[in-house]
């Protein structure tokens, strides 16, 4: 059976397993773990380390890829690993009923939360992998937001059902009945995995050695690098003060489980609405474009929470309503940027570096905002540092290099002839103001420090090294063979444009014009070489002479840049 037939024909049970693994996700993790560990007497302190405990699993994630070199399947580690995590949490409702006596239910719970986490790392990571080998590469977006969207439904549903019991039988036992709820639902999910086929990797007693050979490749790789830097710092920002949104909500508000569930579902609603409008933007402009535009929107969102309070608490949803429609487009963006840069060979070992660091910076950073809150006793000064942080971690994304991406421009181009969608660009704009402000310090004082010389020095040798390469390819063009040449142009186009970003640093001068002026013609050449004309001979040679009198200039700044460096 080929792969666009096996697609077609499992596509649904990976919707269905999505959207009851997330219900499941969503009774034992978010508000309702909040509210038990509030009820519980848990501190901020206690709730940033229980909040960071499954994204420090992630962390233990890493060693998926040598479990599934050892065992060859995807499909049983994934059924396996989700099955034990789930059925741990059996523990946990036999002491909420008493079946059980435990002194320190709290410290159960967080026993009970790391072993799972572990083990749905894992799960999850062979069940991404596993998924790659079902879905083909040109469906990844429409299946990843569709897979998206089935899984918010289930969430809204049982955030309702959940926050209505809640506010109406305040108890422990009906989060007892919760967890039994979200039991239930997440080892049924597991089923529906067993039917689907699964290509089998030969088993290889892989050394420990060579494990850790393989698993330094994805830090060898200059365009995953990036990405994880990105997913690495993103997260840890992130993550300093998103558990704490809720716990704001319901400790300094003091709003009733249902309204702040309210909230959610309309969150949900609009991560929903996102999906569909991100995964058709990520499919055609990439997504690297996608991704700026939204983590920029979404770098504000600690921002607005420093003006909430009692008396316009209303404006709550709102602020919920533009953080997930911006976290949709994150989501999508960053899935497809990690799905191609991992290749087919050593996909297990590229997914398990990001996931399981990315996990460990991420857990980081709940813990981060307990202690501050603990230290300056008011939830405001960790909503102001994850503002910092994330827009300090927004020129990371420049960085990262996807092939054949658009502009960030021509998103807002598009977004601007869609109706609700015509609205977020206003925000972003706001947004793109508002994190300028941190930024603007701290390229101030990188330009003071004393490495700059050497970098700009050591960017600029490599800049020219690509000019001349450049200048070599036009030089070389026919048009006899000019499907061959536009290929050769079109790959130094987007490799200038990745030497392009890496001297953002370095603005308004001309060690980044003359680049950008290159990159510009190079790249307007290239498309008009999909569908070669006459005089476009012409037009290649008169690049070349540009490239030749900028890489003439440029030399003799590098010259002298050397002779500052000595």
């Amino acid at each position: 059976m080929g792969k666009e037939q096996s697609y077609e024909l499992y596509i649904w049970r990976f919707f269905l397993e999505g959207g009851l693994s997330f219900a499941n996700f969503t009774l034992l993790n978010g508000v309702f773990l909040i509210g038990f560990a509030l009820t519980l007497g848990a501190s901020e302190l206690q709730i940033g380390i229980l909040m960071s405990i499954p994204l420090l699993a992630n962390l233990l994630q890493i060693t998926s890829a040598f479990i599934l070199e050892r065992t060859g399947t995807r499909k049983w580690t994934a059924v396996v690993s989700l099955l034990i995590s789930r059925v741990l949490w059996i523990f946990i409702v036999f002491a909420i009923f008493g079946v059980i006596t435990f002194p320190h239910l709290l410290y159960l719970f967080g026993a009970v939360l790391f072993i799972s986490s572990i083990l749905l790392a894992v799960g999850n990571l062979a069940l991404l992998s596993w998924m790659k080998d079902i879905v083909p590469i040109a469906h990844l977006g429409n299946f990843w937001g569709k897979r998206n969207i089935y899984a918010s439904v289930c969430g809204i549903i049982v955030y309702l059902l959940g926050s209505y019991f809640l506010d109406r039988f305040h108890s422990l036992d009906v989060y007892g009945y919760l967890f039994t709820a979200g039991l239930f639902l997440g080892l049924v999910a597991v089923p529906l995995l067993l039917s689907v086929p699964e290509k089998k990797k030969p088993i290889h007693a892989i050394s420990p050695p060579k494990f850790f050979g393989r698993l330094r490749i994805p830090f060898f790789d200059i365009r995953f690098r990036p990405l994880l830097y990105f997913g690495i710092f993103w997260g840890f920002a992130v993550n300093v003060a998103s558990p704490f949104f809720i716990v704001y909500l319901l400790d300094d508000l003091s709003l009733s489980f249902l309204v702040v569930s309210l909230f959610l579902v309309l969150d949900t609603l609009f991560r929903i609405y996102g999906l569909n409008v991100w995964r058709r933007i990520v499919h055609r402009f990439g997504g690297k474009p996608s991704l700026a535009f939204a983590a920029t929107i979404t770098s504000c969102v600690p921002l607005a929470f420093l003006f909430v309070n009692k008396d316009n608490f209303l404006i709550v949803p709102f602020i919920f309503a533009i953080s997930a429609f911006s976290y949709a487009g994150i989501d999508i963006g960053l899935g497809q940027l990690l799905f191609k840069s991992s290749p087919r060979k050593y996909d297990a070992y590229y997914l398990s570096s990001f996931t399981s660091l990315v996990g460990l910076s991420s857990a980081l950073g709940p813990i981060l905002g307990g202690f501050l809150a603990v230290l300056i006793p008011s939830l405001k000064a960790v909503f102001l540092a994850s503002f910092v942080l994330r827009a300090a971690a927004l020129p990371f994304i420049s960085r990262i290099h996807e092939y054949k991406a658009r502009e960030v421009s021509d998103i807002i181009s598009r977004m601007q002839t869609l109706k609700l969608v015509s609205l977020f660009t206003n925000i972003f704009t706001v947004a793109d103001h508002a994190a300028q402000v941190v930024l603007i310090p701290q390229k101030q004082l990188f330009i003071l420090q004393r490495k700059l010389v050497t970098r700009l020095a050591k960017d600029m040798v490599q800049t020219t090294a690509l000019l001349s390469k450049t200048k070599h390819a036009l030089g070389q063009f026919t048009l006899r063979h000019a499907h061959y040449h536009s290929r050769k142009l079109e790959n130094l186009s987007a490799k200038l444009s990745v030497r392009v970003q890496n001297l953002d640093y370095s603005k308004p001068t001309a060690y980044y014009k003359l680049p950008h002026r290159v990159h510009y013609r190079l790249k307007h050449l290239v498309a008009k070489l999909q569908t070669p004309q006459r005089g476009i001979t012409n037009e290649v040679r008169e690049l070349k002479r540009v490239v030749t009198r900028y890489k003439e200039r440029l030399d003799i700044l590098v010259e002298k840049k050397l002779e500052l460096k000595k």
